[in-house]
């Protein structure tokens, strides 16, 4: 597989990729993800597949996605994990049920350890394992990892299993949490006086006005050649958070954000989610074009809802 990253007998260890959600999905329903910290609900489980993906961005390594090697549909996620919380880097891993049973599990692991140790030259990890998991402590033990009770945990009914470590390791230096492993950024587009990239370092952007550059998703907004981050908006969000204020930078990066999402990405709406009081956006929404939008659903008792026109409804208004 030309994605993989490791490979054993059996399976290749890629990076995880959008395609990998649906499994990703119908593992968090089943009961298999009662162990897990996303098994709440479906938003909870989104999101932390959106925290594996970024978690490559950010860190330069991350949970892998298991196959098979003639097969690419993901099996499971395995690998090295450790977000900002952790008390310690963890070698993580989440099988799907119908994978479960054939040692999967085992061989990833031992190739993702071995990645740990040999190239991230990590001195040590451990597994946060849920005390009633039998499974995942059965898996570790295989490993050779004991439990540790002197080591900080996530959490009361949680266990810190501490795995072993080569005494023997290859002179790779450990990424840094700048630093990225996948050098397949969007291509650039620029404003005549900012540029704008996704939320990751050294990412190029892909939706510019004369000033702010964007790419889809989390947007950051720099003028440019500086670079210096000027704003940061969501995807259902047409400029939120802007630090320039009086240089008009949120208002043209959400224009070209509107344009990116209509034109683009061929959306049918889009709103913004503004907080009660939030005068300065409410300024901006309107400036937009957008109206509050009272009977729409909100995600919070103190938020505004605002619609954002359709390029269709513009020139409606336009030609009248």
């Amino acid at each position: 597989m030309s994605e993989a990253i490791l490979t054993t007998d059996r399976l290749c260890l890629r990076k995880p990729a959008p395609r990998d959600l649906e499994g990703f999905m119908a593992f968090a329903r089943s009961q298999r993800a009662r162990h897990t910290f996303f098994a709440d609900s479906d938003a909870s489980a989104w999101n932390s597949f959106c925290l594996v993906l970024a978690h490559w961005d950010l860190r330069g390594y991350g949970l892998f996605s298991v196959t098979a090697r003639d097969d690419d549909t993901c099996l499971g996620m395995i690998g090295p994990f450790y977000p900002e919380g952790w008390a310690e880097p963890e070698l993580g891993w989440l099988l799907w049920p119908q994978a479960e049973g054939k040692g999967i599990a085992h061989e990833a692991a031992l190739a993702a350890r071995g990645y740990i140790f040999d190239v991230l030259a990590w001195d040590g990890a451990v597994s946060y394992i849920g005390e009633d998991n039998s499974r995942s402590i059965a898996l570790a033990e295989r490993l050779g990892a004991r439990w540790d009770e002197s080591a900080v945990t996530r959490s009361k009914a949680c266990r810190v299993y501490r795995h072993p470590a080569r005494t023997e390791r290859a002179a790779c230096p450990r990424p840094s949490s700048q630093q990225s492993a996948c050098a397949c950024a969007a291509p650039a587009r620029r404003t005549s006086r900012a540029t704008g990239a996704s939320c990751a370092p050294s990412a190029r952007a892909i939706s510019t006005s004369p000033r702010t550059m964007k790419r889809p998703g989390g947007f950051t907004v720099s003028t440019w050649p500086i670079g210096t981050c000027a704003a940061s908006a969501s995807s259902t969000c047409a400029g939120k958070r802007c630090g320039s204020r009086r240089t008009s930078c949120a208002s043209e990066a959400a224009r070209a954000g509107g344009v990116f999402f209509f034109d683009v990405r061929a959306w049918d709406s889009a709103v913004s989610y503004i907080e009660e009081g939030n005068t300065r956006s409410f300024a901006l929404a309107e400036k937009l074009g957008a109206y509050w939008d009272e009977a729409a659903t909100t995600r919070a008792a103190d938020l505004r809802v605002y619609r954002h026109p359709h390029p269709s409804e513009r020139a409606e208004e336009g030609s009248a």
